[in-house]
């Protein structure tokens, strides 16, 4: 469906992107989730523990603070909201 969406609508790299969160399979403790761009296609995929996730409710508005495992990605990591690009450098020429 988003390859559809895609090709009628032509979205540029990062300005539509899908996360996929598998449903909890019984008797299993992590859920698999994949990241997709529509331009771009699959970003990455992984999985999360159950009780990782639970223990962090209400939900974090500034990203991900629980592990994520096994993540598997044709790019290089997103950055964390909020962490600036380049490390700041304290000015000492004052």
């Amino acid at each position: 469906m988003l390859r559809a969406v895609q090709d009628r609508c032509g979205f540029a790299p990062g300005e539509v992107r899908v996360i996929c969160l598998e449903g909890r399979p019984l008797h299993r403790q992590t859920q698999d989730h994949e990241i997709h761009d529509a331009a771009l296609g699959l970003l990455e995929s992984g999985h999360v523990t159950v009780c990782d996730m639970l223990s962090r409710r209400p939900w974090p508005t500034d990203g991900p603070d629980y592990p994520v495992y096994g993540v598997r990605s044709a790019y290089p990591p997103r950055p964390v909201p909020g962490t600036p690009s380049v490390p700041s450098v304290p000015d000492t020429a004052s």
